[in-house]
């Protein structure tokens, strides 16, 4: 929400999720993440006004990036390169700056020190988020082909001993603001202490590249490797972007039959195209948003 203050325009941020299940994995205050990223001369929000139940931030100039480049069109190249240097600025972070929210609402429950234990508990919170949904939840996931838990196993890693780094979590254009010059990010609510191949999944699954651009932003992250090690960043890349998909589909369904009657129907044949598109091995049939709206009402 944009406001005008006697000190200027500023932003304050209210949660999306106000209900006690939350299904996403959340690990540190938003507030010490943005504030460490700022003294890095990092172009994130400024924050001036941090709590519980709502955040005031500076107004930063620029547009959408979601709306000037829609899903699956080209961006700039200086979008990309513009990612790349707040990556490599971001990996000066230390963990031990950064504040840990309760830890009761965090997505884990013991400290882990490399990327396979990371992958472990990744997985097992998205198979808790799935087991802990509602008898509703589940009949909407299976009307659009997750009939079952699809976290029962973990992500297998090639290379486990990757270092982990601070990682944005959520990635994508609707995060992103763009002047023509500069790229702002916002929304770092959930950033993870995590793996970079993680990291670089959810990015490629969030902002739908076309196939070229796709390619091109792999070749040059895996360059960035180790020789030795490139083709199993590739490996854990593609592991990490299939359970992103299921993690998509899982918690996007979530969130449509907890929140339902909040919103307007059309958000079920946004979600039904997404599964399609996602799960491309699933032939959903045209009148399935129609039966899940049928579940829904009936709960």
């Amino acid at each position: 929400m944009k406001v005008e203050t006697s000190l200027g325009t500023a932003v304050v941020r209210v949660p999306k999720w106000t209900m006690n299940f939350d299904p996403e994995p959340r690990m540190f205050d938003e507030g010490s993440v943005l504030t460490c990223l700022d003294l890095l001369n990092i172009p994130v929000p400024t924050p001036l006004f941090v709590s519980s139940s709502f955040q005031v931030h500076n107004y930063i100039l620029g547009d959408n990036l979601g709306k000037v480049f829609p899903e699956g069109s080209s961006l700039p190249g200086e979008v990309d390169e513009s990612i790349r240097k707040i990556e490599a600025a971001v990996r000066v972070v230390e963990r031990s700056s950064l504040t840990l929210i309760p830890t009761e609402k965090r997505f884990y429950r013991s400290p882990y020190r490399d990327s396979a234990a990371f992958a472990l508990e990744m997985r097992r919170w998205l198979s808790y988020v799935y087991e802990n949904s509602t008898v509703v939840s589940k009949a909407l996931l299976s009307k659009v082909g997750v009939p079952d838990n699809p976290f029962t196993e973990s992500v297998t890693l090639a290379d486990r001993g990757r270092p982990l780094r601070l990682c944005h979590g959520d990635l994508g254009r609707g995060n992103c603001l763009w002047d023509g010059r500069t790229l702002s990010v916002l929304d770092w609510e959930l950033a993870l202490w995590a793996d970079p191949a993680w990291d670089l999944a959810s990015y490629l699954h969030r902002f739908v590249f076309n196939h070229i651009q796709e390619y091109e932003i792999l070749e040059n992250r895996t360059e960035m490797q180790r020789p030795q090690y490139a083709n199993d960043f590739l490996e854990d890349v593609a592991s990490y972007r299939r359970q992103e998909i299921d993690r998509s589909v899982v918690i996007d369904g979530i969130r449509l039959a907890n929140s339902w009657g909040s919103y307007d129907s059309s958000l079920i044949d946004e979600y039904v195209r997404k599964v399609r598109r996602l799960k491309k091995t699933i032939d959903l049939p045209p009148s399935t948003a129609d039966e899940v709206i049928r579940i829904l009402k009936s709960s």
